[in-house]
C-alpha cells in the first residue's frame, strides 16, 4: 500500500514539473520583466458678440474611424493623479485657442498694468508658469519671477482696461489669485474662471500687447478657450494626452485635432493605436517613471501598458500594442523635452515615435526627430495634463 502511494505522489509531482516547463518562456521570447519603479520622486453676452465680431466656431475633433467613436467610459478606473493638492511638477505654457499665442508675464511678473500679454512669441521663461492645486477645486498660477497671477479690477464687474489681470502678489493667500481650470475638451482646450465664476477672456483671441484680458464674461466662447501645454518635469503617476506639435487651432489653417489614442482604452494585441482622434478617455496615458529615468505609459483602463512591438523600429502598420500587463523593455520610453515645450518619445531600440501626414499613421522607426519632417513625419509632441 505504501509503495503504491509513493508511486502516485511521484507521478503527480513529475506531471506538475512538466506543466511548469511548458508554460515557461522560451529562450527567444521577449526580454525578462523589469520591475516597475515606485518612484517617489457657449454663447456670449449680446454686447460681447458686437465687441468681438467673431462667429463661435465649433471645437470638432478629427474623428472618422468608427473604432475611434466607440464609446469609452469617461472616468477611467484608475487612481487619482498624485498629489491630490499642491504644486504640480514642471511648468506650463498657456496658449490662447483662437490665435494660438502664448501668455507672457512681462518681466516675469511684478506688474499691475498690462501684466500679462498675448503677443506671439517662442516659449521662454516669461511664457512658463507654475501651477498648484488648492482645495477644493482651484488652481494658482505663478510666474517665473515668483509672482502670482490675480484677477483684479474687472473681477465680476465692468472690464478694466489696465488692471484686469495683475502679477503683483507674492503669496496666493487671496481669493483673487484662485482660478478654476476646467477641461480638457475633445479638442484639448480649457477654460479659466475667476474665484467668483467669471471667465478669463483673451481679447481678440490673443495677439495683444495691451488690454489683453477681461474678466467679466459669464459664458465661454472662442476667446475664453486656452491650451495648457506641459514644459519640463513630467513627474510620475500623472495622466497626459499626447498630440503632435502643429495641431490644434492653427491661424490661417483651421482646426486639426490629433491625439494618440488607445482603442477601447487599452488591452488590444493588434491595431491598438491611432493618432487620428479627438481627446477622449482612450487618449489618456499615465506616465510612470522607471528606475532608469524612462517612462511606462499606462493606458486609461488602468491595467495595460503601451508596447513598442519589437522594441521599436517598425515604420508603419501593427507597431504598437496595448495588451501588456507588466513593464518590460518594450514598454519603456525615453521622453525628453525639446525647445518650445515639446517632447520626443524614444523606444528602447533607439528609434523615435512619429506621426505621419494627416495623422494617418504612426511610425516607430524615426532615427532623427529633427529630420522627420523631410519625409512627412512629425516626431515631436506636446503633452496636455489631464485633471488640472
Amino acid at each position: 500500500m505504501n509503495r503504491y502511494l509513493a508511486i502516485v505522489v511521484a507521478g503527480w509531482l513529475l506531471a506538475g514539473w512538466a506543466g511548469c516547463a511548458a508554460e515557461s518562456p522560451s529562450s527567444n521570447s521577449r526580454p525578462a520583466a523589469i520591475a516597475q519603479s515606485d518612484d517617489t520622486t457657449g454663447q456670449p453676452q449680446t454686447d460681447e458678440v458686437q465687441e468681438r465680431g467673431v462667429t463661435p466656431k465649433p471645437l470638432r475633433p478629427g474623428l472618422t474611424s468608427p473604432q475611434v467613436l466607440t464609446p469609452i467610459p469617461s472616468t477611467p478606473s484608475t487612481a487619482s493623479n498624485p498629489p491630490a493638492f499642491g504644486l504640480l511638477p514642471g511648468d506650463f505654457a498657456i496658449r490662447s485657442y483662437l490665435k494660438n499665442t502664448p501668455l507672457t508675464a512681462r518681466d516675469g511678473g511684478h506688474h499691475s498694468i498690462d501684466a500679462v500679454i498675448t503677443l506671439d512669441s517662442v516659449i521662454g521663461p516669461n511664457q512658463r508658469f507654475r501651477l498648484a492645486t488648492v482645495q477644493p477645486d482651484y488652481t494658482t498660477i505663478q510666474t517665473s519671477g515668483g509672482y502670482f497671477v490675480s484677477a483684479v479690477g474687472g473681477l465680476g464687474g465692468s472690464p478694466n482696461t489696465t488692471q484686469g489681470v495683475q502679477t503683483e502678489l507674492q503669496t496666493p493667500q487671496r481669493d483673487i489669485a484662485l482660478f478654476r481650470i476646467d477641461g480638457p475638451s475633445a479638442a484639448g482646450t480649457f477654460t479659466i474662471k475667476t474665484y467668483d465664476g467669471h471667465f478669463l477672456t483673451a481679447l481678440g483671441g490673443g495677439g495683444k500687447s495691451t488690454d489683453a484680458f477681461h474678466t467679466d464674461a459669464v459664458q465661454a466662447n472662442t476667446w475664453e478657450y486656452f491650451y495648457f501645454l506641459k514644459c519640463g518635469d513630467l513627474g510620475s503617476g500623472y495622466q497626459y494626452a499626447i498630440r503632435p506639435t502643429g495641431t490644434g487651432n492653427i491661424p490661417g489653417k483651421g482646426d486639426f485635432v490629433s491625439y494618440l489614442t488607445a482603442f477601447n482604452g487599452g488591452g488590444m494585441a493588434s491595431q491598438a493605436m491611432t493618432a487620428y482622434s479627438g481627446l477622449q478617455a482612450g487618449s489618456r496615458f499615465r506616465l510612470i517613471r522607471q528606475g532608469d529615468g524612462s517612462y511606462a505609459l499606462q493606458t486609461s483602463n488602468g491595467v495595460n501598458y503601451l508596447t513598442a512591438v519589437g522594441g521599436g523600429g517598425i515604420a508603419s502598420g501593427d507597431n504598437l500594442h496595448t495588451d501588456a500587463r507588466q513593464v518590460q523593455a518594450w514598454e519603456k520610453f525615453k521622453i525628453v523635452e525639446q525647445p518650445n515645450c515639446s517632447y520626443t518619445v524614444q523606444t528602447v531600440s533607439g528609434f523615435y515615435l512619429a506621426v505621419g501626414p494627416g495623422s494617418s499613421s504612426i511610425s516607430t522607426r524615426i532615427s532623427d526627430p529633427n529630420a522627420a519632417p523631410s519625409i512627412g513625419y512629425n516626431a515631436k509632441f506636446e503633452l496636455v495634463m489631464v485633471g488640472l
